[in-house]
């Protein structure tokens, strides 16, 4: 009789063959034979199975036992059942902890961190932990998992409970990813890939590899003052500062600020007329922000606030304190004050005033004037006006004018019919010099030649000044002969200038304390870009950025200019996309944790950047900073304005070294919108910085804001004395960035302004 026995094999084909032990194959199950793993898997045998679905596991008891009935035997069939190899995988050597600390921690400092743990898409319930108590790298205590041979995507991400998190610390809860690889022998691989991008790349590293979750403690800090200076001659010439000082003047009735010579500190010069009882001194105090306030207060007595640089100022009357709150997003401020110093040179010949503030202190020796001599300072009388065309900057430019003194005949005697003269004196002669440290294309500076001549008696003293020729390229030296006039007469027992006037080459006389200008021309080049956006109107929905209130989100600077050609830093973009957030968007998604190790919490950039990073609108780099200071390039900018297209889909752009470049999607998006457009010879300088300008135009055409003509704007706006020339191609995208209005439509979607507007109130986010 024969009795009908199956065995067959459940799992991927060439996992094993079978072979019966014996003839009695109810009796011994059989043998598995042959290649126990495939070579794409890694397998083991289990056992033998009763049915298909590998459910009984076949023992030596529970065999198939023959039975017959009538003339037939009932056969059986037998399954082998093969699984997969797996290995436990003990995460903790991949996920490390940083606690950086910007200041010092407390003594009593411990915290324990907590990161959510995801393996090939499954979150796990157990999450990995670790203690800290001091700052420095360790370890997390990560769950172990069982693997099987291949590829494993594991992503980490720090968990912060809001009702204990510390206050003073930023977060890193940006996700992070790495691949672990389990090879054939069966032995879990170091990680063949890290990142730490949003964005997903991955970047190749080399062992011993993990992923860091980096949190910053900040120590708080009060607002402290942390200087104080007298303003001196060098720095007095700051245009920052000219407006102010002229407004004090302006309500002090005439009085003048002096400005010692020196360093601002300790080593201070002043000298004044003989006979003068007092002086006023202008001081800069330099306050930090700190992290526990948003204002500082500080006593000054005597002194009077003429301005403020980042912040604004009130004075205490019942206190007598000035108050300092710091503008938005601003670590630090600077105060100046006028003050008057009484003079005493009843025992010396000199004395000293001071001023201190929280224990910073500014000296100043003034001395007397010799009444027998006088310095003839010709800072006072000539100035060099440089005017810059092209659209380049030029570096460190020179120029230097001679002073002859012109002898005045003195007639002594007469011979005959003819006049016998003499000189009187030496004749004197110096030589000037001014100094630009930059100009760029489009812009005029002037500053004073500086020089001197000591002289000891009074009289008149007539000064030629010729310019030299620099041999500079793409400067025309200004060829005009000026004759200066000086008088000098005795005064209340000093030697002092009563009247001067100059002439010109053509021996025209110009008005008595007027100062002779050398004019001067510089071509700095043209910039060989193509600017990077183009104007048309976009009707594109970025569903989040606020388009329909039109809001300054550029500031100018004090001196009145706004530096269209200037270069704009990655911490200034992040904060204009921030600002130019639809309200809900930026509340939701607000937060000052990042994982950034240059941004720490309480820098002014701190809450834009961390809420950009939040969105995934703005990225780092592989090495875990942002560099916020670092100037933006052409591909930066244009991956930003690409993440606010929601479609994320574009056409490809054909520019010749956009290819492989890591922007070339994100550059193909822009360049889709129609807000980019790249250089006349076919490439798109992804790595160049883009300009302020630039800047400024794309934000512009992303946000639909965009007049036809100066016409359409209003004559109350704000104005900068380097974005003047209505013919340039950046004139009305810097007007329209710089400037809060209301406005209504033209045709082709043009606007029209009707009024100015407040500029916006930010501070509720610098929190």
């Amino acid at each position: 009789d024969t009795v009908t026995i199956n065995y067959v094999v459940v799992g991927p084909t060439g996992c094993g063959t079978v072979s019966p032990t014996s003839e009695t194959p109810y009796i011994d199950a059989p043998s598995v034979s042959g290649s126990i793993a495939a070579a794409e898997n890694d397998f083991r045998f289990v056992g033998w199975y009763a049915e298909e679905g590998c459910t009984t596991l076949l023992t030596a008891e529970s065999h198939y036992t023959p039975t017959k009935t009538g003339d037939n035997w009932t056969g059986a069939t037998y399954y082998a059942k093969f699984e997969q190899i797996q290995v436990d995988v003990d995460l903790s050597p991949y996920v490390k902890k940083t606690l950086e600390a910007d200041g010092t921690l407390p003594t009593d400092f411990s915290e324990t961190f907590k990161v959510d743990v995801t393996v090939d898409g499954q979150r796990l319930q157990q999450k990995g932990t670790v203690t800290m108590t001091a700052a420095g790298t360790i370890n997390f205590t990560m769950p172990t998992v069982a693997l099987t041979k291949g590829t494993h995507t594991i992503m980490v991400q720090e968990v912060v409970d809001e009702q204990t998190k510390n206050s003073n610390s930023a977060y890193d809860t940006n996700q992070k990813t790495f691949v672990l690889n389990i090879p054939t022998s069966g032995a879990a691989a170091p990680v063949q890939y890290v990142t730490t991008n949003s964005d997903g790349r991955f970047v190749e590293v080399k062992e011993p590899a993990f992923v860091t979750i980096t949190n910053i403690y900040t120590e708080p800090k009060a607002p402290s003052v942390v200087s104080k200076k007298v303003v001196t001659t060098d720095a007095q010439r700051d245009d920052g500062l000219l407006g102010a000082i002229a407004e004090f003047e302006n309500k002090a009735e005439g009085t003048q600020v002096l400005y010692p010579t020196g360093n601002g500190t300790t080593s201070n010069t002043l000298e004044v007329n003989k006979g003068t009882s007092s002086v006023i001194l202008l001081y800069a105090i330099t306050v930090n922000k700190g992290t526990t306030s948003n204002e500082i207060r500080f006593t000054d007595n005597g002194a009077t606030c003429i301005f403020a640089e980042r912040a604004t100022v009130d004075k205490d009357e019942s206190t007598g304190e000035f108050v300092v709150t710091f503008n938005a997003g601003m670590s630090d401020a600077v105060i100046y004050v006028v003050m008057t110093h009484t003079l005493d040179f009843t025992t010396s010949d000199e004395c000293k005033v001071s001023n201190g503030v929280a224990g910073y202190t500014a000296t100043t020796t003034v001395t007397e004037k010799d009444p027998d001599k006088l310095t003839i300072n010709f800072s006072d009388f000539v100035q060099k006006e440089l005017t810059a065309t092209g659209s380049k900057t030029a570096s460190d430019v020179n120029f230097t004018v001679n002073v002859k003194e012109s002898p005045i005949p003195l007639i002594n005697s007469t011979q005959g019919v003819e006049a016998v003269s003499t000189y009187a004196g030496e004749l004197l002669s110096t030589t000037l010099n001014a100094h630009f440290d930059s100009i760029t294309g489009g812009e005029t500076k002037t500053t004073p030649f500086t020089g001197s001549v000591e002289i000891t008696s009074a009289g008149q003293y007539i000064f030629e000044l010729r310019e030299e020729d620099g041999q500079r390229t793409g400067v025309t030296y200004d060829e005009t002969i000026y004759t200066l006039h000086v008088q000098v007469q005795e005064k209340e027992g000093s030697l002092a200038v009563t009247h001067w006037y100059f002439t010109d080459s053509n021996r025209v006389e110009h008005n008595a304390g007027e100062k002779a200008a050398f004019h001067n021309t510089i071509d700095t080049g043209k910039d060989d870009y193509y600017p990077i956006i183009i104007p048309t109107i976009i009707n594109k929905d970025t569903g989040m950025l606020n388009k329909t209130d039109h809001f300054a989100y550029v500031i100018g600077y004090p001196d009145g200019t706004v530096h269209p050609n200037g270069q704009i830093t990655r911490a200034e973009v992040a904060t204009i996309f921030f600002r130019l957030l639809r309200d809900e968007v930026r509340d939701g998604a607000f937060t000052t944790s990042n994982s950034y190790s240059d941004v720490a919490y309480g820098k002014w950039y701190n809450n834009p950047i961390s809420t950009m990073s939040a969105l995934g609108i703005i990225t780092g780099y592989p090495d875990g900073t942002f560099k916020p200071n670092k100037p933006i390039t052409r591909a930066e900018f244009a991956a930003i304005a690409a993440r606010f297209d929601e479609t994320q889909s574009g056409k490809s752009a054909t520019f010749s070294d956009v290819i492989g470049h890591w922007a070339a999607k994100e550059i193909g998006i822009a360049y889709y919108n129609d807000w980019i457009k790249g250089y006349p010879d076919g490439t798109f300088k992804p790595d160049q910085n883009i300009t302020r300008a630039e800047a400024m135009t794309l934000i512009n055409r992303v946000l639909e804001r965009k007049p036809e003509s100066p016409a359409d704007l209003l004559t109350n706006m704000n104005k900068w004395t380097d974005n003047m020339d209505t013919s340039k191609w950046y004139y009305l995208d810097v007007q329209e960035a710089t400037n809060s209005h209301g406005y209504t439509r033209k045709t082709f979607n043009y606007e029209l302004w009707r009024q100015m507007l407040p500029d916006p109130d930010w501070s509720r986010y610098e929190r």
